[in-house]
């Protein structure tokens, strides 16, 4: 909630007055990586958290109920992104696969458009977003969320992986050889067994 609170102030630039659509998005990278790492069960979170960027940033927003229903809105559909690529594309958090990587970038331009469309249409529904101003409104929320997924959430999912894989090798016993390494020491049973033949 923190992060996504101070990722919000630091990329707050150029907003489309009263209703704060950024020409970049990294809030929307930290979600989706949020999901994919802790679970589609954290998706209330991502709510709090939005509600807290709209009153703590922008100041509460247009109107407080419209900032609660577009966070709700907003980390659904992204739950529902976070949902498809571990379920349908099955893709590894730890982005082990170019396949990992390339999901995400190939669903983060359908999935921001959809996100934009239903916040820029919920306000409009409400009257509070011009007719001559909506498809700038969309075009700039769908840009901002698809540069913030592409470029932060494949950014965060690897710092993390690094992060406890670095964690996992401090801890005792949490080396590993590599095959190289295991071929030039041997320590199978069968090796030992044979070395102790010789000596005999």
């Amino acid at each position: 909630v923190v992060a996504y609170v101070a990722l919000d102030r630091v990329s707050y630039v150029f907003p489309i007055a009263p209703f704060a659509i950024t020409p970049w998005n990294p809030p929307a990278g930290l979600s989706l990586a949020f999901l994919l790492l802790a679970g589609l069960h954290v998706a209330p979170a991502l709510a709090v958290a939005a509600v807290l960027a709209d009153v703590l940033v922008r100041g509460g927003g247009v109107h407080l109920g419209f900032s609660v229903l577009s966070s709700v809105i907003i980390a659904a559909c992204y739950t529902g992104v976070a949902a498809f690529l571990l379920r349908a594309a099955r893709i590894d958090p730890a982005l082990r696969r170019l396949r990992d990587v390339a999901w995400i970038g190939a669903t983060a331009v359908p999935a921001s458009l959809v996100v934009a469309g239903a916040y820029v249409g919920l306000h409009a529904a409400a009257g509070l977003i011009p007719r001559q101003g909506l498809a700038t409104s969309v075009l700039r929320f769908w840009i901002g969320d698809m540069i913030g997924i592409i470029v932060t959430t494949p950014a965060l999912l690897a710092f993390v992986n690094e992060l406890f894989t670095d964690v996992a090798d401090l801890k005792p016993g949490g080396g590993r050889f590599t095959d190289t390494e295991s071929d030039r020491f041997p320590t199978t049973a069968a090796g030992d067994a044979d070395h102790t033949d010789r000596v005999r």
